[in-house]
C-alpha cells in the first residue's frame, strides 16, 4: 500500500465514520481499526451464491458447484459507512486486445477481449489496483469487467478477502440448473455480532428456493449436530479439504480436475476419503499455483499479446487460466514466456546515430505503426469517453455518440478495424478539447 500516514488527527471510535472528509492521514491505531472493519464479513443477506461447474449425481440428479460472492454494491457501501463517499475513490483504464482465439460450443471463434483495470484509493491508507476481463462482443463486458476489476481492487484492503478462504460446495440443481438449496456460511465468514447464532445465518442460507428450511446438512459437507459429523478445527481431513478446495481458485478449474483425478481417480476432491490423498493434492496444487504466479508476472512483462500467442500455438481456446488443461500445458506456457521476457530484458533499442541516412518512415514498419496508433486511439477513446461521463454525469455511451459525430457507438468500440482509425483519431481530438476545457 502506500502513502500509510502515522500522524495522530483527531479521534475515531467504535463503529461510527471515520471523519475523512477533512482528514488524510491515521494515527496507527485507526489504521489498525479501519482494517479490521474493512475484512469485516458481510452481512450473509448481501451473500450470493453462483454455479460454477456442473456433473451427474449417482442418484441421477444434477449437482452444482457453488462460490459465495456479493454485489460490488457491498463493498461500496461498506466504503461509504466506514469512510462516508469523500473518503475513497476510484479510477479505471480500459484496454482491448483483438483477434483473441477462444470456444464457442465447440467451434473456434476469434473476437477482442476487453480489459480494465481499476485503481481504489482510501484517502490516508493507500491505493490498490485490480483487473476484470470480459470478451468484446458480450453487450454486458464491460459492466462485467468493471464490476471484477473494483471487487479485485478492493481485495488487498481486506474488502471480500474472506470470500477466497470459503469452500465451494456441491449441491443438487433443479431443472433449470439452479440450486433446490443454499449452503449456511461457517461462523467465521459471518459478521462479528451474528457469530455463534443457531444454523441458518438469519439470510436464507440452509434454506431451499422457497424459503423453507429443509433439514438439509450443511454446505460445509458436516451436520450441524451429533450425527458422527466434527468440526473443522478437530477434524484433519476437513481442514485438507477446505485447504484444496481453497487452492484451487488460484489456479482455474482445468489444472484443479486434473490433479484431483490424477491423484485420486475422481472429480471431486469431497470423494476422497483417503487424508494422504488429499494432503497430496493439496501440495500438487501449491505447486501449481507457484506456476500461475511465475506466469502472471511473465505476462507482466511480455504483454498480454504474446500470452494469446502462446495459447494460441497451444491450441487453448482462450488466455483464461480456466482454459490451461494440465500442469504440463502450464509449464511450456510458463517457460515460452520468460525465455520471451529474458530474451528482452537486454535488448533495448539504442538510439539512431546522428549520422544516419536512413530517411524517416521509410523503415518497413508502417503496418505496425498503423496498427499500434489504431490500438493507442481505441483506448484512448475509451479512457477520456470514461473520464468525461464521470464529470459530467452522462452515460458513456452519449458520451462516445457525440464525440464520434454519430459515425461510431460505444457498442461498435470491439468492432472498428484499422481502417476505422481517422473516425478514431478525430474522436480523440473532440474528447481532448472536452476533457482539457477550463471548468467555469
Amino acid at each position: 500500500m502506500e502513502a500509510i500516514g502515522n500522524e495522530q488527527v483527531g479521534t475515531w471510535s467504535g463503529g461510527e465514520p471515520a471523519p475523512i472528509g477533512d482528514k488524510r492521514t491515521f494515527s496507527r491505531q485507526e489504521i489498525e481499526h479501519l482494517v479490521d472493519q474493512l475484512r469485516e464479513p458481510f452481512d450473509p443477506r448481501v451473500v450470493q451464491w453462483v454455479v460454477t461447474a456442473t456433473a451427474g449425481g449417482k442418484d441421477g440428479h444434477r449437482r452444482g458447484l457453488l462460490a459465495a460472492y456479493a454485489d460490488p454494491r457491498a463493498y461500496m457501501d461498506r466504503l461509504n459507512d466506514l469512510l462516508t463517499p469523500s473518503g475513497w475513490t476510484q479510477e479505471y483504464s480500459t484496454e482491448i486486445i483483438p483477434s483473441c482465439p477462444r470456444k464457442v460450443r465447440d467451434k473456434q471463434v476469434t473476437s477482442a477481449k476487453l480489459l480494465v483495470i481499476c485503481r481504489l484509493t482510501i484517502f490516508g491508507l493507500g491505493a490498490h489496483s485490480g483487473t476484470g476481463e470480459g470478451w468484446a462482443d458480450d453487450e454486458n463486458a464491460l459492466t462485467s469487467a468493471d464490476a471484477q476489476a473494483f471487487k479485485r481492487a478492493g481485495v488487498p484492503f481486506g474488502l471480500g478477502r474472506y470470500f477466497y478462504d470459503l469452500p465451494q460446495t456441491w449441491v443438487d440443481l433443479d431443472e433449470r440448473d439452479r440450486p433446490r438449496w443454499l449452503p449456511d456460511l461457517p461462523d467465521w465468514a459471518l459478521p462479528q455480532a451474528m457469530r455463534a447464532k443457531a444454523p441458518g445465518n438469519a439470510g436464507g442460507f440452509g434454506r431451499n428456493r422457497s424459503g423453507r428450511g429443509d433439514g438439509r446438512p450443511s454446505g460445509n459437507g458436516h451436520s450441524p449436530s451429533g450425527d458422527g459429523g466434527t468440526t473443522a478445527a478437530g477434524d484433519v481431513r476437513a481442514l485438507t479439504l477446505s485447504e484444496v478446495e481453497a487452492l484451487s481458485k488460484q489456479v482455474g478449474r482445468s489444472i484443479f480436475r486434473s490433479i484431483v483425478a490424477g491423484v485420486a481417480g475422481v472429480e471431486n476432491p469431497a470423494q476422497v476419503g483417503d487424508v494422504g490423498k488429499l494432503k497430496e493434492i493439496a501440495e500438487r496444487l501449491r505447486n501449481a499455483g507457484r506456476g500461475v504466479e511465475r506466469l502472471k508476472a511473465a505476462v507482466g512483462k511480455v504483454g498480454l499479446d504474446a500470452l494469446a500467442t502462446a495459447c494460441h500455438e497451444l491450441k487453448l481456446s482462450s488466455t483464461l487460466t480456466d482454459e490451461i488443461p494440465d500442469t504440463k500445458v502450464l509449464r511450456q506456457l510458463v517457460d515460452r514466456l520468460e525465455e520471451q521476457s529474458q530474451a528482452l530484458a537486454p535488448t533495448k533499442p539504442a538510439p539512431q546515430a546522428s549520422g544516419s541516412n536512413k530517411p524517416p518512415g521509410n523503415n518497413g514498419d508502417h503496418g505496425a505503426t498503423s496498427g499500434s496508433d489504431f490500438v493507442g486511439s481505441r483506448n484512448e477513446v475509451l479512457t477520456l469517453a470514461r473520464r468525461l461521463a464521470s464529470s459530467s454525469k452522462r452515460p458513456i455511451a452519449d458520451i462516445v455518440v457525440w464525440a464520434s459525430d454519430g459515425t461510431f457507438q460505444y457498442a461498435d468500440i470491439g468492432k472498428l478495424t484499422p481502417t476505422d482509425l481517422p473516425k478514431l483519431q478525430a474522436a480523440v481530438r473532440r474528447l481532448q478539447q472536452a476533457v482539457n476545457e477550463p471548468k467555469p
